[in-house]
């Protein structure tokens, strides 16, 4: 029986490290629909390091200066003026419909607002036109990432179903700034004059 009791104890203690094998602790929480935006300007608000950004789309609403994604973009240039380094890096594309072309909701009206809010602090990046930059992601100081499905405009921050997970963890942000650098050292540096 002893034996028995052995080979079973060794046998969980084999399957529980194959099984914890890689994984890395973090602390994970949930923030679906209205949780993320308060989530994620908290985060950019006690910044103290870094804040690197990938968005697919972002909104700057001449007409709605405290709506959500404006706040967010001041964020961003707060941080950056109080010494933060801050890269954010957006798709680009080429308008494919009607409102894609109106200068209240282009991703240019982002980007320009972004520079402006920064001084020109912010380091903003286009992604080559041949590929889609569809991802969603913020990590905050090496320690924080945000993953999930909001772009940062009016529907997404205040009406879509949305989800996203807030992690902290060190190694997992370690992994997403590889994952940031390699997208960033394919795309294209944008420029007050360039923009």
């Amino acid at each position: 029986m002893k034996k028995r009791n052995w080979f079973i104890t060794a046998m969980a203690l084999i399957l529980l490290l194959y099984t914890t094998a890689g994984a890395v602790p973090a602390d994970v929480e949930p923030i679906n629909n209205r949780d993320y935006f308060p989530k994620i300007l908290d985060l950019i608000s006690h910044a103290k390091k870094s804040v690197n950004v990938i968005l697919y789309f972002g909104v700057y609403y001449d007409k709605y200066p405290d709506s959500p994604s404006n706040r967010l973009i001041s964020a961003l240039g707060t941080a950056a003026k109080r010494g933060a380094s801050v890269e954010v890096i957006i798709n680009q594309d080429t308008p494919r419909q009607p409102e894609d072309t109106n200068p209240d909701t282009s991703t240019s009206s982002f980007v320009t607002q972004l520079l402006k809010e920064s001084n020109n602090l912010v380091r903003i990046y286009y992604d080559p036109l041949e590929i889609t930059t569809h991802a969603k992601l913020l990590i905050v100081d090496s320690k924080y990432v945000v993953v999930g499905s909001f772009n940062w405009s009016y529907s997404s921050l205040e009406k879509n179903n949305e989800t996203a997970v807030a992690i902290k963890s060190g190694e997992i942000a370690k992994q997403y700034e590889k994952y940031f650098n390699s997208i960033r050292a394919r795309s294209k540096i944008v420029t007050p004059e360039t923009r």
